[in-house]
């Protein structure tokens, strides 16, 4: 494809009409962009015995078609991945478990899942690695990236740092020796392709790094409950705050609610956590620009007596995103609209075009971002004229932050009856921007 490239300016959002915007009755298809939005969580423990969550019976492959029948209406896009290396602890990794991996990712792809990784050995029931073994282990998994890159980039859109104590979040290790965390970090960021965020469970497990890896270092947040000091969040000094979320605004970022059967800090004596208030979380999710939040937790995770859960709830809860200043189109999402329907729309992207024209000197058009983080995962932005496509060049999606509106000024010589702007994700998913306009091979049409 020819490239182009276009100037790039900063407009105010004040559309003319141009483009019809699609509204909260026919948005649907927005919820089935790529790399954004709620998303599943599920489990693989390879090895002898291959489960779904260690210490379970449970295969993971019917664990996870389930999982996409359960949450069809809400057309997740991205699963969570915990790959549990829990059989490994004292010995290398086979070819068995690769081979688990591999039809595992090739799973995925059939369901058109992209993949956030996290690797993992210990929960209540199963052991920690030593340091000398995780750091074997990442030898392996190393090779297999590297044998495997296109299909391993074609699936994996982040990984979550993970590796030591309970469930990969860093704490309640046994085995491993905490003063080796920053090298075995270190260790897996250098196994990865460079496009990839890491994220981190807390600011002080992403501090161990070195330093020519924190621009890669985003975070995850595993127990948003709409307080910003509570020591189970990510809890940041707040000498390093103002620092951390600048920097977040430019990573891609996760977050869960804790368990809706759960209590306060896990103390039966506290509160339940089955009704928190969406005027204090999704402030938060904001706060740290997420780009995906789990299904899984606090929605309908199970039939236990605490339902309905959190999510559940916000599903016939009013929320004015405008009272607490947050980005949000105002197209699909009015005051009377659920909190639900809020961040199933407003997590991660939500693109819009407007103010298309034809000039003497090429196409004029704006792309808004109503999201909550800037589209990081789109790299390709290119402008459709009858059958020949314009790759402009100079594009990066870091200039869509939550709100912000850039004129695209493209020069282009051809004279066609018709225009199409597409924008492409690494993994050849099109986005569908938020327009009521024909959307066909992935591009959107402006005129």
């Amino acid at each position: 494809m020819p490239e182009t490239q276009a100037r790039y300016e900063t407009a105010s959002f004040a559309p003319d009409g141009s483009i019809p915007f699609l509204t909260s009755a026919n948005a649907g298809a927005l919820l089935q962009n790529p790399c954004r939005g709620l998303r599943m969580e599920s489990y693989i423990t390879l090895g002898d015995p291959l489960q779904s969550y260690p210490g379970t019976a449970q295969d993971p492959f019917l664990k996870l078609d389930g999982l996409v029948e359960k949450y069809k209406n809400e057309c997740p896009t991205v699963l969570q991945l915990y790959v549990y290396l829990s059989n490994y602890t004292q010995s290398p990794l086979d070819a068995r478990a690769f081979a688990q991996l591999n039809a595992y990712f090739a799973r995925c792809v059939t369901h058109r899942l992209r993949v956030l990784l996290r690797f993992a050995y210990a929960t209540e029931s199963t052991r920690d690695a030593n340091d000398f073994y995780v750091s074997m282990h990442l030898r392996q998994i190393a090779r297999w990236i590297a044998q495997n890159h296109a299909s391993f980039c074609g699936t994996v859109f982040a990984v979550q740092a993970g590796l030591i104590g309970y469930w990969g979040e860093g704490h309640s290790c046994k085995a491993f020796d905490m003063r080796r965390a920053g090298r075995v970090f270190d260790q897996l960021i250098e196994s990865l392709p460079q496009h990839l965020f890491v994220q981190f469970r807390t600011p002080e497990l992403r501090d161990q790094i070195a330093q020519k890896h924190a621009a890669r270092a985003a975070m995850h947040h595993d127990y948003i409950i709409g307080d910003y000091t509570h020591p189970w969040g990510f809890l940041m000094p707040k000498e390093q705050e103002p620092a951390l979320l600048a920097h977040f605004a430019h990573t891609i970022n996760d977050g869960e609610l804790p368990w809706g059967r759960a209590a306060m800090n896990d103390d039966p004596a506290q509160l339940p956590l089955n009704n928190l208030p969406p005027e204090k979380l999704i402030p938060e999710m904001a706060r740290y620009h997420l780009t995906t939040l789990s299904l899984e937790h606090n929605f309908r995770e199970d039939a236990g007596k605490n339902r309905p859960y959190t999510l559940e709830r916000w599903q016939s809860m009013p929320f004015d995103p405008a009272r607490y200043h947050l980005p949000y189109n105002p197209n699909i999402h009015a005051a009377q609209s659920s909190a639900f329907d809020y961040i199933q729309y407003h997590l991660g992207y939500h693109l819009a075009l407007s103010n298309a024209k034809r000039t003497e000197n090429g196409l004029e058009f704006c792309i808004t971002n109503f999201g909550m983080s800037a589209p990081l995962t789109c790299n390709q932005l290119s402008v459709v004229c009858g059958k020949t496509s314009f790759v402009l060049s100079d594009f990066d999606p870091n200039a869509l932050q939550p709100m912000r509106t850039l004129r695209c000024i493209v020069p282009i010589s051809e004279k066609q009856t018709s225009y199409a702007v597409k924008l492409c994700d690494a993994f050849g998913g099109c986005v569908r921007f938020a327009n009521d306009t024909p959307f066909d091979g992935g591009a959107q049409k402006v005129l």
